[in-house]
């Protein structure tokens, strides 16, 4: 027979079980109960800061994380105590799984920390960041890339593939380098897209026109590839990345002013108003809401031309969109011409003057004379 300390210690070992997972259990519930209340207490009373949205994005991971950790300690004690594996083996289990749930479980929660910075920086940041928008989407997308080759990496490390690992980025160093000659244009246009978003030569919404290609237009889209710019007649016009590496670009929303320059021309009988004329100009650039005052903004005898008299105007006007730019170019030209015309001026245009006052005396004598 039996003797009965073999089923107290049965009865023991069976209670101790039962009394770990029903307290892991308990344990579990009760944390999970913690998170859920707090919550829902926050979004009961509408809390938005920082904590509590990063929170809520990292909750789906905090509870995954919490139900594993007691899956895994429940079946591993179920293991030791049903004798379904050895020591070793289920050491060597356990450490495995321990390695992988960390690895994935740290890897969803660094992917979900990174898009959340890119949300809050990128999506929901201030107007100043928006100048860096470009610069910060390539660095998510590095970070997430490296979390990504990491996390693979440490996978391969515990099932002890290290060969498996130097094949597979051997293989990948070849194939990079065939694939570099085979694809040179489409790289370029790649790496000329990196170094547009970090330089910034232009973002988005700006004005920028590129005379050796009779480009110009707002930009819409700086991809990897292309450029999408919008022209002035309302076309999209995609450009590869490769042409801003080998041309100069004139970004008009960045210029400090918008300049005034005409060449005006006044008839020679005129030539004795042309200093007035010019000191009145200058005097109206005072008038002018649109014209930058700390500039040489100044109206001159320019030239005695072969048929009129020129005068140079230029004039510096604060900087401003392209349609108030011609605004101000329409109430410029108004106020020249009624200067000119108030000091009873006339401006110069194409004529061809006959000198032939001695043929015309001569024809007139031989009619008088018959």
């Amino acid at each position: 027979m039996l003797d009965s300390s073999y089923y107290v210690a049965v009865f023991v070992k069976n209670y101790s079980i039962v009394l770990f997972i029903t307290t892991s259990t308990v344990f579990f519930l009760v944390l999970l109960a913690l998170f859920r209340w707090r919550w829902l207490t926050d979004s009961a009373r509408e809390v938005d800061s920082v904590p509590n949205s990063l929170y809520r994005s990292l909750s789906p991971v905090i509870y995954s994380f919490l139900f594993a950790s007691w899956l895994v300690l429940n079946i591993s004690m179920l293991s030791w105590y049903s004798g379904l594996f050895e020591q070793k083996q289920l050491t060597f289990y356990l450490n495995s799984g321990v390695e992988l749930g960390l690895t994935f479980f740290g890897s969803w929660f660094l992917l979900v920390l990174v898009s959340y910075w890119e949300e809050s920086l990128v999506e929901k940041g201030l107007p100043k960041m928006r100048e860096f928008e470009p610069i910060l989407q390539v660095s998510f997308l590095v970070l997430k890339t490296i979390v990504y080759i990491v996390a693979i990496l440490v996978v391969l490390m515990v099932f002890d593939l290290n060969e498996l690992a130097g094949s597979i980025f051997t293989a990948g160093a070849v194939s990079t380098v065939v694939l570099g000659f085979a694809a040179r244009e489409a790289l370029s246009n790649v790496f000329s897209g990196a170094v547009l978003l970090f330089d910034q030569p232009f973002k988005l919404k700006d004005y920028i026109g590129v005379v050796e290609k009779e480009i110009e237009g707002t930009v819409e889209h700086i991809g990897w590839r292309v450029t999408r710019i919008c022209t002035p007649d309302r076309k999209m016009q995609y450009v590869p990345n490769s042409v801003f590496s080998q041309v100069s670009i004139v970004n008009y929303t960045r210029m400090l002013n918008r300049r005034i320059y005409y060449h005006i021309g006044l008839r020679y009988s005129d030539l004795d108003r042309v200093a007035d004329i010019c000191r009145d100009i200058e005097q109206s650039f005072a008038e002018m809401p649109f014209v930058d005052r700390k500039k040489d903004n100044f109206a001159t005898l320019s030239k005695l031309d072969s048929s009129e008299v020129v005068i140079r105007i230029r004039v510096f006007i604060k900087p401003c969109s392209f349609m108030l730019y011609n605004k101000a170019v329409d109430d410029f030209l108004h106020r020249v011409v009624k200067i000119v015309r108030g000091h009873n001026a006339f401006f110069a245009f194409p004529t061809t003057t006959l000198d032939a006052d001695a043929m015309v005396a001569a024809l007139q004598a031989s009619k008088d004379a018959s």
